[in-house]
């Protein structure tokens, strides 16, 4: 595990029982990349490092906040499959923004709102072989966590990004808030929620990925496919889903693309993606239509409009 990404192994390191919690602040100014997302592709010349849970490219900075719930699997704590573990473990989280003064929401997209306006990013890792499951955080106390073109997803339904802040029009003390989440999630799950310190973020070695090579807007944002620096064809962008699902769609496309030219290839993709996606336990979030998956793998092979 590279030192600029804490608990990018939350899905494989031992844990000491059902549940790991790490709440810290984040130190210095960066871009916080999900597990399928490309770095510094859009030109962005912030410092880029990658977490373990998918989504899109968050920006944090000193104060920003940041929440991972290592899970043994995703009903560790609570009854829950992976296509709930968001709505599942946010709930301390939002009783803790709560007590700044107005009511935290989650409306089932990838983001906390106060006051009708997105305040944090939310998010998941899971893999659907081991069972393993992480929900991951990032709250922005005093640093925009989306500005720009990114304060534009369509995750966020027109509604600006903002910080906590500026939304709640006083000044936070983050290391209050830090333990006031911490203390939700002991309170919460009892003994079964282990707290654990972790590395703070660093950009010590920052990541550098192609651009996507086709693109396409779904409901949670861009999603993405095309080859890596290594030639490798990857899928991935702002969606959220459990990684070796991924991983299985990204060798049997490399089968397709290594047979050559194939008249039906838009069919040989889409069975594959839907077979991938259907098989139980995985987890996918924000894409309307595996469709559009299809659709960018197809172009990324150069046989597509």
């Amino acid at each position: 595990m590279s030192p600029a990404s804490p608990a990018l192994d939350a899905l494989d390191a031992p844990l000491s029982g059902p549940a790991e919690l790490s709440v810290s602040r984040v130190r210095q100014e960066l871009l916080i990349a999900g597990s399928f997302q490309r770095c510094g592709a859009d030109g962005d010349a912030r410092p880029c490092v990658r977490r373990i849970s998918g989504g899109p490219i968050v920006e944090v900075g000193p104060g920003t906040l940041h929440v991972l719930l290592a899970l043994a699997h995703p009903g560790a704590l609570v009854p829950s499959d992976a296509m709930h573990l968001v709505n599942r473990y946010v709930r301390p989280l939002l009783s803790a923004l709560t007590k700044l003064g107005a009511k935290a929401n989650y409306f089932g997209r990838d983001w906390i709102s106060v006051n009708k306006r997105p305040v944090a990013w939310v998010g998941f890792a899971h893999d659907a072989q081991s069972g393993r499951a992480a929900f991951e955080a990032l709250v922005a106390v005093s640093t925009p966590f989306a500005t720009g073109a990114r304060a534009r997803r369509a995750s966020f339904q027109g509604k600006a990004p903002g910080t906590l802040e500026e939304v709640l029009g006083r000044e936070i003390d983050a290391d209050v808030l830090v333990e006031t989440m911490a203390r939700a999630y002991i309170e919460t799950y009892g003994a079964a929620c282990v707290r654990k310190e972790l590395a703070a973020w660093t950009a010590d070695a920052p990541l550098h990925d192609p651009p996507w090579t086709a693109t396409q807007e779904e409901a949670i944002g861009e999603i993405g496919a095309g080859p890596d620096a290594h030639g490798v064809c990857r899928i991935g962008g702002d969606v959220l889903a459990s990684r070796d699902a991924i991983a299985q769609l990204e060798r049997e496309i490399a089968v397709i693309a290594q047979a050559g030219s194939h008249a039906d290839l838009a069919d040989m993709v889409h069975a594959r993606v839907r077979s991938v996606f259907s098989t139980p336990d995985v987890a996918l979030e924000g894409v309307r239509s595996l469709k559009s998956i299809t659709d960018v793998i197809v172009r990324a092979l150069g046989r597509g409009p």
